[in-house]
């Protein structure tokens, strides 16, 4: 087993702590925490809601990753490739990104703007990754 802090890839047998994907989990737990915020929803609730929803996603990858048996499907390949080291990168991105939001608190004017330069950060990186 390797394990790598950073590197564009993670797998069970070459664990990366941050990759790209970290960011996408990072960006959902920051519009996560906005979407409950603006929904009025209880900020205590909200957290620990979010946590659980993305902590049952990474189950779902480990489990594919490390359990499963069964037959091929779309679900078990896209999930297969994630290690437990990723899973906690992830989820400590993911529970930033809810911090970043709670601190950050942007207007609709601002959110929109951030969204945008994501997308656009998220489409650069991912063109960059296929020429790589």
């Amino acid at each position: 087993m390797k394990y790598n802090f950073i590197k564009n890839g993670d797998s069970k047998y070459n664990a990366t702590f941050i990759t790209p994907w970290s960011f996408i989990h990072l960006y959902s737990g920051f519009l996560g925490i906005i979407l409950t915020n603006y929904a009025k929803m209880n900020k205590k609730f909200s957290i620990l809601f979010l946590v659980l929803i993305h902590t049952i996603y990474e189950l779902k990858d480990l489990y594919f990753s490390y359990l499963y048996k069964g037959p091929k499907t779309k679900i078990s390949e896209w999930s297969k490739k994630n290690s437990l080291f990723n899973s906690i990168g992830d989820t400590l991105f993911f529970i930033l990104g809810i911090f970043i939001g709670i601190n950050l608190k942007p207007n609709m004017k601002q959110l929109i703007v951030i969204i945008l330069i994501f997308l656009i950060l998220f489409c650069i990186f991912f063109k960059i990754k296929k020429l790589s």
